[in-house]
C-alpha cells in the first residue's frame, strides 16, 4: 500500500480549517435538502479529524464543538428556508386548484335576475292606484320609486316596484289582469349563476391564502417579515372585500326583481282646448320664459354691468363724434 508524503512545511492554521469544514458541511447539507432532516450524529466530523490528525494537525474539544454548532446552525437555517418555500409554492398551487375547478352550477341554486315592463291605459287613476299597492302587499314587496305626471291631454303614473323573486310571475299577472288597454308588456331574465360561483370560489380560495399568510405572521421573528407579510394581508384582505361586495350586489338583484309599471288616463279635448285655448296657453307660455330670463340674468349681474361700462367707453370715444361729410363742388 501507498503512503502519501505530505511535506512538514504545509502548515493549516485551526480557524483556517474550521472554515473549510463549516462549508463543507453547508453543502453536504444541500445535497441532502429534500429530505429535510438533520443529521443527529456528525460523524463525518470524526473523520475529518482523524485525516487532519494524519497530517499533523489537531483540534481540541472546544474546537470540534463549535465545529457542531456552526454547522448545525447552518442545517437550520437551510431547512427553514426550505419549508417556508415549500408553503408558498403550496399557496400558489391551492389558488390555481381553487380557480381551475369546475363547479357545476346546478348544484347551485339558478340564480336568476328578473326585469318586467308594463304600461297601459286605465280610466280610473285612484282606483288603478289602489289595486296596485294592494297587489305590492300582497306579495310583500314595496314602492321603490314613484312620480305623477300631468300633461293637457293624458295624466300618468310611472312607479317602480320591487318584489321578490319567488312572487315576481304572481305580482306580474295581477297586475296585467287589472290593467286596461295594455301598451307595453315585457320580461326579460338575466341568470349569473355562472358567475356567482366563479366569485365564491375566488373568495375561499384568498381566504385560505389569507389563513396561510396569518400562520407565517405568527411565525415571523424580525419586524421586515412582519411588514411584508402585513403588506400582502392588507391587499388580500382589499380583494376579498371587493369580491363579497359584488356577491352581495349580485343577491339583492337576485332575491329583489324590479318591475317597471307606468298607467295613465287621456283626457278628451273639449272646446277649451281650441284654438284660443292653445293661444293663450302659448301666450303664458312665453311670458313664463320671460321671467326665467330675467331670474338667470340676475346671476350675473357683475358681467352685465362690466358689459355696459365697456359699451359706454366705446360709444363716449367714437360714436359720440359727429360724421365727417363731404363738401360738394
Amino acid at each position: 500500500m501507498k503512503k502519501i508524503f505530505i511535506p512538514q512545511t504545509l502548515s493549516i492554521s485551526k480557524s483556517t480549517l474550521l472554515y473549510l469544514l463549516v462549508w463543507l458541511s453547508i453543502g453536504l447539507f444541500s445535497a441532502c435538502s429534500s429530505s429535510y432532516d438533520r443529521p443527529k450524529d456528525p460523524s463525518f466530523l470524526d473523520e475529518v479529524e482523524s485525516s487532519s490528525a494524519s497530517g499533523g494537525s489537531s483540534f481540541d474539544r472546544s474546537d470540534k464543538a463549535a465545529m457542531e454548532k456552526a454547522a448545525i446552525a447552518a442545517a437550520d437555517a437551510h431547512v427553514a428556508a426550505k419549508k417556508q418555500e415549500a408553503m408558498l409554492q403550496q399557496q400558489k398551487k391551492d389558488l390555481n386548484t381553487a380557480n381551475s375547478q369546475p363547479v357545476d352550477p346546478e348544484f347551485f341554486n339558478r340564480k336568476i335576475i328578473k326585469k318586467g315592463t308594463l304600461s297601459f291605459e286605465t280610466k280610473n287613476l285612484k282606483e288603478q292606484y289602489k289595486q296596485v299597492k294592494q297587489v305590492v302587499g300582497l306579495v310583500q314587496g314595496y314602492i321603490a320609486g314613484e312620480s305623477f305626471l300631468e300633461g293637457y291631454d293624458r295624466k300618468e303614473w310611472q312607479m317602480t316596484l320591487k318584489v321578490p323573486n319567488e312572487e315576481f310571475e304572481r305580482a306580474f299577472d295581477l297586475l296585467s289582469k287589472h290593467a286596461g288597454e295594455v301598451e307595453v308588456k315585457k320580461i326579460t331574465t338575466k341568470d349569473v349563476t355562472e358567475e356567482f360561483v366563479d366569485i365564491t370560489a375566488r373568495v375561499k380560495a384568498q381566504k385560505t391564502i389569507e389563513d396561510r399568510y396569518f400562520d407565517l405572521l405568527t411565525k415571523a421573528k424580525d419586524v421586515e417579515d412582519m411588514l411584508k407579510i402585513e403588506r400582502e394581508l392588507g391587499k388580500i384582505r382589499e380583494k376579498i372585500e371587493s369580491l363579497e361586495g359584488r356577491l352581495r350586489f349580485l343577491g339583492n338583484r337576485v332575491s329583489l326583481s324590479t318591475i317597471n309599471l307606468s298607467f295613465y288616463k287621456s283626457i278628451p279635448p273639449t272646446a277649451e282646448s281650441g284654438f284660443f285655448t292653445k293661444i293663450k296657453r302659448g301666450f303664458k307660455s312665453g311670458w313664463d320664459d320671460v321671467i326665467q330670463l330675467l331670474i338667470d340674468l340676475s346671476y350675473i349681474w357683475p358681467l352685465l354691468i362690466f358689459l355696459g361700462f365697456i359699451g359706454w367707453l366705446v360709444w363716449k370715444r367714437w360714436l359720440s363724434k359727429p360724421w365727417p361729410t363731404k363738401k360738394k363742388d
